[in-house]
Formats: C-alpha cells, sequence, structure tokens
C-alpha cells in the first residue's frame, strides 16, 4: 500500500495528537524549533515505491526524526506504532502507544538542546507529553550508565498512555 501525504496526515488526525504534529504538516518551521526533531516524512511521498520495504504493506509512514533517519509508522491493524530506521533496516522499535513515541521524541529533544526545565514543560505541553517529570527523574539517574540504551528502551516500554 502506498501512502499519500494527505493520508498519511489524516491518519495523525485520526489517532487525535497534538495540533503541533498535523501542523508539522502546513509549515516547515515549527515553535521552538521542534522541526528539526519531527515532521513528515517527505521522501516517502516524494518516492512512494521505497515505502514497500519499510511499511510491509499495512504500515502508515506518519512522521520523521527530522533528517529521515528515523520514521515512525502506524499500524492500524493494531492501533500501535513502530519506530524503524532507515539507515539500519533491521532496526525496529515497537510503540504501544503514542505517550511511548512522546517519551522516545521528548528524550531525543533533552538529548539535543540546552534547554531549561521551564522550557522543556512548555516543549512537552506542545507534543502534549503527560510523563516529562518521570522522564527528566530517570534520565538524571541512568545518563552515565553503560546500558543506557538498553534502560531507556525498557523505561519507554513501560510508560502507560495515562500518567499514574
Amino acid at each position: 500500500m502506498k501512502v499519500t501525504r494527505e493520508q498519511a496526515k489524516d491518519c495523525l488526525k485520526s489517532i487525535e495528537v497534538a495540533p503541533i504534529f498535523e501542523q508539522s504538516y502546513e509549515s516547515k518551521r515549527l515553535p521552538k524549533e521542534l522541526d528539526i526533531f519531527f515532521g513528515p516524512p517527505e521522501e516517502f511521498f516524494l518516492a512512494p515505491d521505497t515505502q514497500r520495504s519499510y511499511s510491509n504493506a499495512v504500515l502508515i509512514p506518519i512522521l520523521d526524526d527530522g533528517n529521515f533517519d528515523r520514521v515512525l509508522f502506524y499500524d492500524p491493524q493494531t492501533n500501535s506504532f513502530v519506530e524503524k530506521s532507515i539507515e539500519e533496516p533491521d532496526y525496529a522499535c515497537p510503540l504501544a502507544s503514542w505517550q511511548q513515541y512522546l517519551a522516545s521524541l521528548m528524550i531525543r529533544i533533552i538529548e539535543g538542546i540546552d534547554a531549561e526545565d521551564s522550557e522543556l514543560a512548555e516543549i512537552a505541553d506542545l507534543i502534549a507529553f503527560k510523563h516529562l517529570d518521570k522522564t527528566l527523574a530517570f534520565l538524571d539517574s541512568v545518563l552515565e550508565d553503560d546500558d543506557y540504551r538498553e534502560k531507556q528502551n525498557q523505561f519507554i516500554a513501560e510508560l502507560t498512555e495515562h500518567p499514574a
């Protein structure tokens, strides 16, 4: 199944994401320079034949990481997500919920910018991320660990849609 840009945008609307994600389809510039962290996976829309090897004819490409290294796909059959690497075809990170994707995104943002907690809170509000305090505490506790990525994946997998 080849997905068009409009179909991908409609998919985002249907899963009721924060408006900024739909806005990424309308504008190249996003508040807080978030366009460097996510946007539509344009390359898939410009060359739709390339989607097949990543989407298994089921998954819908909805966002990339701002530089088309990793793409977030939505699985309409399971209402879940999977993040795949374009450079490493064997890499796939399943995500059971939108909040898990937002945790992954928020960690990339925290690692990628030098920001005060108040600015991170503004960003979390913009993307409707509900687990900022828990994420900051997690990052403070494991940043220097050798198995950081493994712990990060476990942390994300344990997040629920609604904070406890």
